[in-house]
């Protein structure tokens, strides 16, 4: 199964966001039950090996909960080469989440992450017909504060692809403290 460790999102300013994105060409709009931060993405693995993750990750429960504030919206890679349209979530404890999460999986033989940019996707971007309208949208929002959201869990979650976009599925939730 196809996986990653991610921190769920639920903010109402940024449904609004979608809302006015989903009138744009050229971009696929992330359905609001999937936003999230992907703390690390694993890949294809085993269906045994989930398990192993989650036991190597349970000791995250002593991890405090905590607000973030969702700020900003920007372009990956850049805005010259726009694949992916994000709102910045900011906060030093995704950051040591992160951490702790590369270290730990790095002994079941994961690749540790070269750089780790705390992000929710908010679409991604198909072709460049909108391109205008993905600028301006940028620019309109780019130093916005969205409000703020809990991290209350780390989640496994197991994606799955289709013709319609990706499905994901939580296999297992570590809560924290």
């Amino acid at each position: 199964m196809r996986c990653f460790i991610a921190i769920d999102v639920e903010n109402k300013s940024l449904e609004k966001l979608l809302k006015e994105l989903s009138k744009l060409s050229g971009i696929k709009v992330v359905p609001r039950e999937n936003l999230h931060i992907t703390l690390k993405f694993l890949g294809e693995i085993e269906d045994k090996l989930a398990d192993r993750i989650y036991s190597e990750l349970e000791e995250l429960c002593e991890f405090k909960s905590f607000e973030f504030e969702l700020r900003g919206v920007d372009a990956l890679p850049g805005r010259s080469y726009m694949r992916v349209i994000f709102t910045k979530a900011e906060h030093e404890d995704i950051y040591r989440l992160h951490s702790i999460v590369d270290d730990k999986l790095a002994k079941l033989g994961f690749a540790k992450d070269k750089r780790f940019k705390s992000h929710i996707t908010l679409c991604r971007v198909k072709n460049a017909r909108s391109k205008k309208e993905l600028l301006d949208f940028i620019k309109k929002y780019e130093n916005e504060s969205f409000g703020f959201a809990k991290c209350e869990s780390i989640r496994i979650k197991k994606s799955t692809l289709t013709k319609h976009g990706a499905i994901y599925e939580t296999v297992g939730e570590i809560k924290l403290k």
